[in-house]
């Protein structure tokens, strides 16, 4: 992880220097254990703040949409899911490709904090890299384990860890590919009945509170003005019902189909915990099953499944 960071360091403050970039996204280390948040470098002076932990979970992609608007070109370092959001913004006409430039990091997964603190406790946490895992220190003692068991979920199901669309890639190793079914936990859900399916998804939606984090986080949610925004017409009042849940969530993920990229950001930015991978999964796997296999963001010239007409298309609405 130091080597990584090192060669971050070293190139954004090269590529600065260099004017092939006026700015750099990347993570830095923040006041807690757990966290690795967003950081804008705006001097090369100041790459020193850069770091690569197995914590920079956040995906740069949706900051850079807010930075479309300054002079010059913003370089980005990205994760597999990160470049795959920014060919989203690209193909969605959100980010001028030439206005970025992308430096891939192969990823090797996530931590998941919560999964850590299960084991050692919350607190003075400490995390050390072994030839064979992970040694955990807490309050709780210390645990030796493999960086799968405690990765966050989505990391375990990632079939992109690589980067791709870049301008360059940083030297490094990736997790393997998950080559599994991504949608196992959806066939689950699938061969419950109808009452137990809309129980289902009733307990989980009432527990939302209606703080668009979901929305504010992800990649596919880059409308100038959100549907939900608007007050003519208005969707939504301000209840947080089942009701309003319902519908807030089903059109949300109905707008991103398609254009999903599974980064996981909604489910890890949830305050409340609802399982939000699973509802974008399933709208994953109908549009895949519809209009054919597809995986969105891996190309930015892409021909998205639900914004192209094809004459062969499924058309029963039985």
């Amino acid at each position: 992880m130091q080597r990584m960071t090192d060669n971050m360091r070293k190139r954004a403050g090269e590529l600065m220097a260099e004017g092939k970039a006026d700015r750099f996204l990347g993570w830095e280390k923040g006041s807690f254990w757990w966290q690795s948040p967003p950081v804008e470098i705006k001097e090369a002076s100041e790459a020193d703040r850069l770091i690569w932990d197995l914590f920079c979970t956040a995906n740069l992609a949706k900051y850079l949409q807010q930075m479309q608007s300054l002079e010059g070109k913003t370089g980005v370092f990205v994760k597999g899911c990160d470049a795959r959001g920014v060919n989203r913004l690209v193909r969605d006409g959100v980010v001028d490709r030439d206005k970025v430039y992308l430096v891939g990091v192969p990823c090797p997964g996530m931590i998941d904090p919560d999964k850590v603190r299960k084991l050692v406790g919350d607190g003075d946490v400490t995390i050390t890299q072994l030839e064979d895992g992970l040694s955990l220190k807490g309050p709780l003692g210390e645990r030796k384990v493999t960086l799968d068991e405690v990765a966050l979920d989505k990391c375990l199901l990632c079939r992109h860890p690589e980067p791709v669309g870049c301008d360059e890639v940083l030297e490094g190793t990736a997790r393997a590919p998950f080559t599994g079914d991504p949608y196992a936990e959806v066939r689950e859900l699938e061969e419950l009945d109808s009452d137990e399916r809309y129980d289902y998804w009733a307990e989980e939606l009432s527990r939302c509170i209606r703080c668009y984090a979901c929305r504010n986080v992800c990649p596919a949610c880059n409308c100038v003005k959100c549907v939900f925004d608007m007050d003519r017409p208005n969707w939504l009042d301000g209840a947080t019902n089942l009701s309003n849940n319902q519908v807030y969530q089903l059109i949300r993920f109905m707008h991103v189909a398609g254009r999903c990229i599974d980064c996981g950001e909604c489910e890890r930015a949830c305050p409340m915990g609802i399982p939000l991978r699973k509802l974008a999964a399933k709208v994953d796997k109908d549009v895949s099953e519809l209009f054919g296999p597809f995986e969105a963001g891996l190309d930015p010239e892409e021909k998205l499944p639900l914004g192209t007409f094809d004459p062969n298309d499924p058309d029963s609405f039985e």
